[in-house]
């Protein structure tokens, strides 16, 4: 039964941080984001927007790995989507992005609901 709290967090990574500079960035951030948890039962998904260059000059496989290695060390965030930037997003942007996650957190817990047997009892 779900009784915590499911959420999003939109993280984007500053221009100046580089491939070689991502991990620790990501881990202080996360760590935040872990920290904000009400309870063990709460479920956090995070969207992360990186800039391509960054990607790139790490390359796929260790995305990937750092990404799982991130997730497996906090407990409550569930996964880690990844959408590339070709430049930085602006505010307008990152808000509406913001929107897109509420809405989708809305869609979400309809479908919860309409599961009764997936909700604690109050």
């Amino acid at each position: 039964m779900i009784q915590g709290q499911f959420r999003y967090s939109i993280l984007q990574v500053p221009p100046e941080v580089t491939p070689l500079k991502l991990r620790g960035y990501l881990r202080r951030e996360l760590d935040a984001v872990q920290a904000s948890a009400q309870g063990e039962s709460d479920i956090i998904l995070v969207r992360l927007f990186v800039q391509e260059k960054v990607l790139f000059g790490l390359g796929p496989k260790k995305v990937d790995s750092l990404l799982g290695s991130l997730v497996d060390k906090c407990p409550n965030i569930e996964r880690i989507e990844l959408e590339a930037l070709s430049r930085p997003l602006s505010e307008e942007e990152m808000r509406e992005a913001a929107h897109e996650a509420q809405a989708m957190l809305q869609e979400i817990g309809n479908e919860v609901m309409a599961q009764p047997h997936l909700v604690a009892p109050r």
